[in-house]
């Protein structure tokens, strides 16, 4: 098993507590998340939010399911419950900036088949560039700046 890792981190001119709960509103996802058909929260706390992700690529159609922790406005760790992964763990960090934020993505993941590993490391890799991005856009059409 072999355990691929990519962090990316972004700054950004938005509160702390205005970006944890963009990416915390799962239900929203499917309005602007690349290749994200569908995403629902199947149970949430104040402490975790369980939602479902149904993504679709090259004609491909695969549903995540992950257990996301909240630490509110600091970071909001994933764990995956179902999907295409043999292992895969996310986290979001969220640090203030005083005059704005950073936003860490981080991820590990190991998928089933070897066949498919690097296939998948490389769309996860060029993915995870995409997303992060499509959450800056997000952010700039729904968020305030910091002043």
């Amino acid at each position: 098993m072999k355990i691929h890792h990519i962090e990316r981190s972004v700054l950004l001119p938005y509160a702390v507590s205005d970006m944890f709960e963009l990416v915390s509103d799962v239900d929203s996802y499917q309005e602007f998340v690349p290749w994200c058909q569908k995403s629902e929260v199947i149970e949430s706390t104040e402490e975790y939010v369980v939602g479902t992700l149904q993504v679709q690529y090259a004609g491909l159609t695969e549903r995540i399911v992950t257990k996301n922790i909240l630490e509110p406005y600091e970071k909001i760790e994933m764990n995956l419950l179902q999907g295409p992964f043999a292992q895969f763990t996310g986290e979001w960090r969220f640090l203030d900036l005083g005059i704005g934020s950073k936003a860490t993505l981080d991820l590990s993941f190991d998928v089933h088949k070897h066949v498919l590993m690097s296939l998948a490391s490389r769309f996860i890799e060029k993915s995870v560039e995409k997303i992060l991005h499509s959450f800056v856009r997000r952010a700039q059409s729904q968020l305030v700046e910091c002043e």
